[in-house]
C-alpha cells in the first residue's frame, strides 16, 4: 500500500471531516477505504499530540487542564518562551507524516461520501478532494 506525504495541519483536517461522516450507508467499496484512512489519521493526529507535548515541555511550559499554563523554568523570559513556543508549533504543523490508504479513495468516492453526508460544507468537500489531485 502506497503511502502519502501529507502535513500535520492537513493530517488534522481531513480527520475532523471525517469525523463528522457517517459511514454507516456506504458500500464496501467505499466502507473500508474511508475507515483505514479514517485509522491511519486518527495515528497522525495522535502522533501529532505527543509530539506537541514534547515541545511544550522543552520549552518549559505547562498546559492545564483548564487551558491555562505555567512556565517550568523560572529564569527564562516568559515572552522568549511563548515566541519559541509558538514559532514549533507554527514548524511542527507544517512538518509531514505518511498516511497510508489515501490513494485507495477516488474522486468519485469522495463525491459519494458528500452526498451522503449534508453536514459537509463545500470547502470541507474541496479539502477531501486534494487527496485524490
Amino acid at each position: 500500500m502506497e503511502n502519502t506525504n501529507i502535513n500535520y495541519g492537513t493530517a488534522l483536517a481531513l480527520s475532523s471531516i471525517l469525523g463528522k461522516c457517517t459511514i454507516k450507508a456506504l458500500g464496501t467499496e467505499l466502507f473500508f477505504p474511508i475507515v483505514k484512512l479514517k485509522s491511519n489519521l486518527t495515528a497522525a493526529v495522535k502522533q501529532y499530540q505527543e509530539l506537541q507535548q514534547e515541545l511544550t515541555s522543552a520549552c518549559g511550559v505547562e498546559y492545564n487542564s483548564d487551558g491555562s499554563f505555567k512556565f517550568l523554568k523560572n529564569d527564562e523570559d516568559p515572552v522568549e518562551v511563548m515566541n519559541k513556543l509558538n514559532k514549533g508549533g507554527k514548524d511542527l504543523i507544517e512538518d509531514t507524516t505518511d498516511i497510508q490508504s489515501v490513494k485507495m479513495i477516488t474522486e468519485k468516492q469522495l463525491e459519494e461520501l458528500f452526498q451522503e453526508n449534508p453536514k459537509l460544507t463545500i470547502s470541507e468537500l474541496e479539502v477531501l478532494m486534494e487527496l485524490v489531485k
